[in-house]
Parts: C-alpha cells; structure tokens; sequence
C-alpha cells in the first residue's frame, strides 16, 4: 500500500494542474486478471471494511481512525462531486466487487505539488503480483494521458512490499518524509518516490 493514500477526506486543490484528469469521464482500465472500473457509492462497505484492518490501515497514513462507511460513502462522493482531481479505481476481478483501492489525485505538498498516487489491496491477495499489475496499468494510461508529468508516490519505510511495487516499475527514490499516521498515532518515516515517462517501466 501506498503510505500517502486513501482513502480519506480529501478537498479541492488550490493550486489547480495546467491539465486535468476527470473522474466522471476516467476511463474502465482491464489487465489480464482485473478490471479497474470507477468507484461507485455501494463500495462504502467493503471500503470500510478494509479499513478496520490492522493490516491494511496501518500504511496509509492519512485514515481517519476510527473509520465507517458513511466515511468512505462521503469520501465516493467528493470524487463524484469533481471536489478532486483525478481518478479512482475499484481493483476487482471481475468489474464486481472491490477489493482494493488506486487513485491518481492533484495534491499541493510543497514541493511535491501534483499528482500522486495510492493504493491499496485486500491482504487475501497479497503475495500474487496483483498489486503491481493494476499500478502498472494505471501508470501507462497516465503517462499516456499526461505526457510529461511526475507522477509521485511513496511507501512508509516499513512496508517492503509496497516498495518492490514501485522499484519494479520505475519508481526512483528521491528522500524520505516524517509523516503523522492515525492509526499508529505517531510520526513515521515515509519513502519519497516519483516516476516519469523516461523511467517508468510497465509489468
């Protein structure tokens, strides 16, 4: 998972990009094994779900703890609302039921302002390469869409996994950040990373 996720109560940029992504027209992303498709607002559920693992919450630092489905329900919403800019994907199997979150969203972050990345899976699918399938997907329709941008992303220091993801696909280290984490209640070490056109390199 990435470390500076989702999902949580995001709000509109104020520092606008120069070139959009839209979550009304984002288009369905289909792998070999998956189907990316859009959130929609019955997702709140297994959303919420997630999130009361320990497993899971514990690398996303911004999840409001405690955590519900009028939470993930609010938080489809702001996404349909256009009160963010970028995409979400549901990771399913069969364009059904969700089982993990990726998002592309603007964030002003200082000098990282732009687009990041984040994302999440069920820790049932852990381990099958699943992950780094629906990041790389992702990916090259964002570098195709948004040639020439970083895109940036991230991993707190102790999730291994979410790292491999991002090494595998291009992803350089550029330094680490001190970020809050709710869940843990305290600051942990996050993992700066970014990718672009010239160094991505698709699954």
């Amino acid at each position: 998972m990435s470390a500076l996720a989702l999902p949580q109560r995001s709000q509109r940029s104020a520092l606008l990009p120069t070139r959009s992504l839209d979550f009304a027209s984002q288009p369905t992303i289909r792998t070999p094994r998956q189907t990316l498709r859009k959130l929609k607002p019955e997702d709140q559920y297994r959303i919420a779900a997630a999130m009361q693992d320990i497993r899971v919450v514990r690398m996303l630092t911004s999840v409001p703890v405690p955590y519900a489905s009028d939470d993930a329900l609010d938080w489809i919403r702001l996404w349909e609302a256009g009160e963010i800019n970028g995409w979400a994907y549901a990771i399913t199997f069969d364009g059904g039921a969700l089982e993990g979150c990726i998002t592309i969203e603007w964030r002003d972050a200082g000098d990282r302002t732009g687009w990041h990345l984040g994302y999440w899976l069920s820790p049932s699918h852990w381990g099958d390469g699943y992950m780094t399938e629906a990041v790389s997907a992702l990916v090259e329709r964002f570098i195709g869409r948004m040639m020439g941008e970083t895109l940036y992303a991230g991993a707190i220091a102790d999730n291994p996994a979410s790292l491999k993801v991002q090494d595998k696909l291009g992803f350089q280290v550029t330094g680490t950040s001190d970020v809050y984490s709710h869940s843990r209640g305290t600051m942990v070490p996050v993992i700066d990373t970014e990718v672009t056109f010239g160094s991505f390199m698709p699954a």
